[in-house]
């Protein structure tokens, strides 16, 4: 009786269900590589991310000797510790400064425009852009 439906079954494969088989499977694989490429990809944004770290507190550490050296050195020549910390606290703040008025700069400039109508699907717009940039 069990072998009577093993043939059957075997029987009613057609050339089409072969090829949806086919599919299926290819697409069971692409998902499985899918799967395997964002963890290995999310495990590799967690390792740059711990190494970024690292490194950034080596280069704080780093910048804060290399203060500590230049004060002492400062205060060896003569030089008032008092006067060496104020000229370090305003090179830093005017520093800071700088950098803030640079990222402030930057996000200025982002707009999202290609981005915004391509999600608004707008391509009127969108070449309209591009002859006005081209």
């Amino acid at each position: 009786m069990m072998s009577e439906i093993a043939q059957t079954t075997e029987q009613e494969q057609t050339p089409f269900s072969n090829l949806i088989n086919i599919y299926q499977q290819w697409f069971e694989n692409w998902l499985k590589l899918a799967e395997l490429e964002s963890q290995y990809a999310f495990s590799c944004i967690i390792k740059v991310l711990i190494l970024s770290l690292i490194a950034a507190l080596l280069l704080i550490s780093g910048w804060g000797l290399l203060l500590a050296c230049v004060i002492s050195l400062g205060y060896l020549l003569g030089i008032s510790l008092a006067w060496m910390l104020a000229i370090a606290a305003l090179c830093h703040l005017i520093l800071a400064f700088a950098l803030w008025r640079l990222a402030r700069g930057y996000l200025a400039r982002i707009t999202l425009e290609r981005s915004a109508q391509a999600l608004f699907n707008h391509p009127m717009r969108q070449q309209e852009a591009d002859n006005e940039r081209g």
